[in-house]
């Protein structure tokens, strides 16, 4: 009863604080700004002039592309990576391009000389001109892999070439089939449409695309809430009062977090019932059989572990040492979790990003090869969230004795203490 009563004690001070309308509005904007009103998809129909592009799961075209895509690279001397989000161009030494060289040849069987004659006519081959007299280039190079060259050979080759770029390149091996993109046709279209009604049952599609956009901002805004709470009594003058209460560390810190973690993801799971009734509204009328509570599910075991983690981080960086600092921690670690996963965008690869993306509605057969990995990811999020309020508590406990604050000790808790 204790326990239930500080929990809505802090539920209806988070009500009263504005940093809370803050967090609210911060939210919503950024979900109305950025996602809004759902993309319906429709059923693709015969005849259409395109269906988009897919990536290619052939391993001669992603040979082929990727070698393409390494000899336009060397030819310009313009090597790029990605490494967190950002394109980053990379100047290699007279050693690293002869190795690179090498290694062309090896999968070619083409020495530089050739390669480069063969570059150049497919550019030739591949530049049109625009109506406004401009010249451009079309389709992508492709550069065919030597006689007797297996994949398992290229893909060490190509993981070789990431090393020397320093990492966060397209010839990594996970993302070398992002190398060769293809037309899709109107069969690969309609089996994407009919996993979305069949197996996601519409709105897992949705939903999914739904927490990839709130995953973003949830991966930074929990953290001025956090810290806003933890400065709080520090702020008021009440510290030396709220360390000589009754309750115990664990009552107090549990319900504070509890507390705050259930205000933040109340108006998550109210914003998610505007694209919904949009899902439900055109699933009624297609007669459609469609997931009522995919947005609520999806929402709970994608978006809560990342809630759960940010908010203690916040706690206990807050309760430590008194100050912001778990700001600029969580803006750092946000930062590298947001841009790291920008190659993974669409679904899949998930690893242990803080960030899980899912940027695509049609994305139910990735997600599902990677469930497992992504099902782990959250899980240990989850486990280290409560890691970090254990840590608070006893870091708490100790400052309740007199000890760890970093800030200056609070004098005589322990006279205060025995006379109540």
């Amino acid at each position: 009863m204790r326990f239930m009563s500080l929990w809505i004690h802090e539920c209806r001070q988070t009500v009263k604080s504005l940093i809370f309308y803050f967090y609210v509005a911060f939210v919503a904007i950024f979900f109305l700004t950025n996602m809004g009103s759902v993309n319906i998809r429709k059923e693709p129909v015969p005849g259409q002039e395109s269906y988009g592009t897919k990536h290619s799961d052939d391993p001669l075209k992603v040979m082929s592309c990727t070698l393409g895509s390494l000899e336009e690279a060397y030819y310009h001397d313009h090597f790029q990576t990605s490494p967190v989000g950002f394109t980053k161009h990379v100047q290699l030494s007279d050693e690293e391009k002869a190795e690179i060289n090498q290694i062309l040849e090896d999968m070619t069987g083409m020495d530089e000389t050739q390669r480069q004659n063969n570059y150049e006519k497919q550019v030739q081959e591949n530049t049109i001109q625009l109506d406004n007299g401009a010249y451009t280039q079309v389709g992508v190079i492709e550069l065919e892999s030597a006689p007797g060259v297996g994949y398992e050979q290229f893909v060490e080759n190509m993981e070789r070439v990431d090393a020397i770029l320093g990492g966060g390149s397209s010839y990594a091996e996970k993302r070398l089939s992002s190398n060769a993109s293809v037309d899709m046709t109107y069969e690969d279209a309609l089996e994407q449409y009919q996993n979305l009604v069949e197996k996601d049952r519409f709105t897992g599609g949705y939903a999914r695309l739904f927490c990839d956009y709130m995953g973003i901002v949830l991966g930074i805004a929990p953290i001025f809430m956090a810290v806003t709470r933890g400065l709080r009594d520090r702020r008021s003058r009440m510290q030396d009062v709220v360390y000589i209460r009754s309750v115990s560390s664990a009552t107090l810190i549990l319900s504070r977090y509890l507390a705050m973690v259930f205000m933040m993801v109340l108006p998550v799971i109210l914003l998610s019932f505007l694209p919904l009734t949009q899902c439900l509204l055109y699933t009624n009328g297609a007669g459609i059989s469609a997931d009522v509570l995919a947005f609520l599910k999806y929402s709970l075991w994608i978006l809560v572990p990342e809630i759960l983690v940010v908010s203690a981080v916040g706690m206990m960086l807050t309760e430590l040492t008194q100050t912001a600092l778990a700001i600029a921690v969580q803006v750092f670690w946000w930062f590298l979790s947001l841009f790291s996963g920008v190659s993974d965008i669409y679904g899949g690869n998930y690893g242990w990003n803080l960030i899980p993306r899912n940027n695509s509605v049609l994305n139910y057969q990735k997600y599902v090869e990677d469930l497992n990995q992504l099902v782990t990811n959250r899980i240990f999020y989850t486990f280290l969230a409560f890691a970090f309020v254990i840590l608070t508590v006893l870091i708490y406990e100790r400052k309740r004795k007199g000890g760890l604050d970093i800030r200056g000790k609070i004098h005589a808790n322990r006279k205060i203490q025995s006379k109540i």
